[in-house]
């Protein structure tokens, strides 16, 4: 297990993981706009949805991998202030899909798939400030591709050439 985490190393596992994450989202992304439109539901009903349908997926996966009393076990032995952090990121989850299928409503699935993907720059970023990532030069060239891709991917609509 420890060769296929080990860093830096290509690892076909992890890419054909992360080429079937894309597909997901992806498809995700465009069926929930569909569906938005489609049944005229509001950013609150679309968010419901969204939460409720994930509690089985979860439940199941938990009990799969028999975590059941390992999850119970670990919030109740948490400190209140711990409890409190766990409660604020399930607050901040719901307002991050609520805020989401409002901004939906208003971008194309395409630009909303786009937004999506260019939300992962200030994760790489804060990766490397907070967590000491390392960014090669290559991988700052990257970088730099794909914010100016997504700027013209943006202003595509605004800007006519």
């Amino acid at each position: 297990m420890e060769a296929l985490l080990t860093k830096g190393q290509f690892n076909a596992t992890g890419y054909c993981w992360v080429a079937i994450n894309l597909i997901a989202m992806a498809g995700y992304s465009l069926y929930v706009k569909w569906f938005g439109l489609q049944n005229k539901c509001s950013a609150n009903t679309m968010s419901t949805y969204n939460n409720m349908l994930s509690l089985p997926a979860m439940l199941v996966l938990v009990v799969l991998h028999a975590e059941t009393f390992d999850v119970i076990d670990a919030f109740s032995s948490l400190s209140i202030w711990s409890r409190a952090i766990v409660l604020l990121s399930c607050l901040l989850g719901f307002l991050l899909s609520y805020f989401g299928f409002i901004a939906q409503d208003v971008f194309s699935p395409t630009a909303w798939v786009m937004i999506n993907n260019l939300n992962k720059i200030p994760a790489i970023i804060l990766g490397v400030v907070v967590f000491g990532d390392s960014l090669s030069s290559v991988g700052l060239c990257g970088l730099i591709v794909c914010v100016a891709g997504g700027f013209l991917f943006a202003s595509e609509s605004f800007v006519k050439l």
